[in-house]
């Protein structure tokens, strides 16, 4: 029987968005020419069936699956619930039904019709509302100044005790480090939120406010104060130091075996690095069944580092059908590192970026640059720089100086200064002293 790789695909049917190209593309047209691509590369019309299960049939299972799941918690809401609610039709829904129900509309496609969902929770006063709403506008990449907004007006009314972390890790990916900081220490100064100490270990630990002794100092307060994901975090930021490894190693196993998945994974990612793909293999399979999935990406690329691509393609098809973020992208490049036909690996492109994988719009960029598409690549870099990809800004500068736009360079350049960036800083004075 043919090989049939598995299409990254979502079922958006009714999605439209715009190709860097300037053409519109739908994801039902997406869809159907990565299925024409790969009968054309590796299957045989004969077999059409065996296409359609590979390519469409676990994504649109997958998707009704999501329907029936809003159906079920929607009858099972009739039953009394702790928790806030909103009355919908005939049953009273539980506040977690409310974001589950928003969730799958969100996952397929359907963001409108989610939208609407915060927002009448919101309006009916829901508590957490704004917050859940804020969360959901970052995942799917829009609308960041709102998200903002609203996690700053649910900390400003006390409304949400997760409104302050959220807040900080917006703040910290988009630049504002100092000003996460500012926050962090303020709200820690207040009784009743040393849940936030870890988070104060992430900004002060990284680059652009350059405090690691600080750093390890508040990862052992959060530690001591049983923040379940204390131990994970402190083994990663030892592990930066190689000679610390040892202790990073230790701390990951105590992580483990008190029930975090997570340090599973990071245990694997130490073993590869240590050139031990063995052991890799089996804690990164072992993160995976303890639901960490976003590990199907690991043992993809290592199988593919390994040359395993069957192996690696078969962990992608799995971490498309869990819908793990960025395995749309990640097929994508597969398809690109091994010489697939560049029809397939727009298509590829296309469909990450159109389902929002992160960063898919800066490696498709990348990609177009690489394969002499200036102009579709600048495009993307500037989404992507716009979005708050810090490694962006460099690029668009790259380009844009390329296609003789001086003046767009220095204004990306510019913002990636402001962002911390020192590459961008340097370019900049290149820049103004050659023109």
């Amino acid at each position: 029987m043919a090989q049939v790789l598995p299409a990254a695909i979502d079922m958006q049917a009714e999605g439209f968005r715009p190709r860097p190209d300037g053409r519109v593309v739908g994801l039902q047209g997406a869809r159907r020419l990565l299925v024409d691509l790969t009968y054309a590369r590796y299957g045989q019309k004969e077999e059409p069936e065996v296409a359609t299960e590979s390519l469409l049939a676990k994504r649109c299972g997958a998707i009704t699956d999501a329907r029936i799941d809003v159906e079920g918690c929607r009858a099972a809401s009739q039953r009394a619930r702790p928790g806030s609610s909103i009355e919908e039709g005939e049953y009273t829904v539980s506040d977690s039904d409310i974001w589950r129900h928003a969730e799958a509309l969100a996952d397929e496609g359907r963001y409108d019709e989610a939208r609407k969902v915060y927002l009448d929770a919101m309006a009916q006063g829901v508590t957490g509302a704004g917050v859940e709403y804020a969360v959901a506008l970052l995942e799917w990449g829009q609308d960041r100044q709102e998200a903002e907004r609203l996690l700053r007006a649910s900390l400003a009314a006390d409304e949400d005790w997760n409104a302050d972390e959220h807040l900080a890790v917006l703040l910290r990916t988009t630049g504002r480090v100092d000003e996460a900081e500012d926050l962090l220490r303020a709200r820690l100064a207040q009784p009743g939120n040393l849940h936030l100490a870890r988070h104060l270990g992430h900004v002060l630990a990284d680059d652009r406010a350059g405090k690691r002794a600080e750093a390890e100092q508040w990862y052992r307060t959060a530690l001591a104060d049983g923040d379940p994901k204390a131990a994970n975090d402190l083994a990663m930021f030892l592990a930066e130091e190689p000679e610390r490894t040892a202790e990073a190693r230790n701390l990951l196993t105590q992580a483990y075996l008190a029930g975090d998945g997570m340090a599973a994974g990071n245990l694997g990612g130490i073993a590869w690095e240590d050139g031990d793909l063995g052991e890799a293999r089996r804690w990164f399979t072992i993160a995976v069944e303890a639901g960490v999935t976003q590990r199907l990406l690991s043992l993809a690329l290592l199988e593919d580092e390994n040359d395993a691509p069957d192996k690696a393609v078969a962990y992608l098809r799995q971490a498309i059908h869990a819908r793990v973020p960025g395995s749309h992208t990640a097929y994508a490049q597969h398809l690109a590192d091994h010489g697939e036909p560049s029809e397939l690996i727009v298509a590829a492109f296309d469909v990450a970026v159109q389902t929002d994988d992160e960063d898919a719009d800066y490696w498709y960029a990348a990609w177009l640059e690489e394969h002499d598409r200036p102009e579709e690549a600048l495009r993307l870099y500037r989404h992507s720089a716009d979005r708050g990809n810090r490694n962006a800004f460099l690029r668009v500068a790259y380009v844009a100086q390329d296609l003789d736009q001086p003046a767009l360079a220095e204004h990306y350049l510019r913002q990636g200064m402001a962002k911390g960036d020192a590459d961008c800083a340097v370019e900049l004075a290149r820049l103004l002293h050659s023109t």
